[in-house]
């Protein structure tokens, strides 16, 4: 999660919800405008989450959101059982990066 300070809520729990019930895992929290930012108030502990972070996108004022091998998101992410591909059809690793990309091979 790349926020920036038009961020109210990084987490919106809403009626009707069970925040105990949440699972948060793998993310990676950076705040663009607040290196201090010590990530979201979240209704339950993250396993193997990230903080404070850049991801360090390729170009991100181009809206270009891939990541380079030495970005801390490569190789964190969530192991997956189902899909094999990334948002732009690049296989995954077997050591996932967190987010829509991965390190292209």
């Amino acid at each position: 999660m790349y926020v920036d300070g038009q961020l109210r809520t990084a987490c919106n729990i809403g009626p009707g919800t069970s925040p105990e019930s949440f699972v948060f895992s793998h993310n990676l929290w950076y705040h663009a405008g607040d290196a201090g930012w010590k990530g979201p108030h979240l209704p339950a502990a993250e396993t193997r989450g990230l903080y404070g972070q850049a991801p360090l996108f390729t170009q991100a004022e181009g809206e270009d959101f891939s990541i380079p091998p030495h970005s801390p998101a490569a190789g964190a992410g969530f192991p997956a059982r189902s899909a094999d591909r990334d948002h732009r059809r690049n296989r995954y690793r077997s050591s996932r990066a967190i987010g829509a990309f991965e390190v292209p091979e």
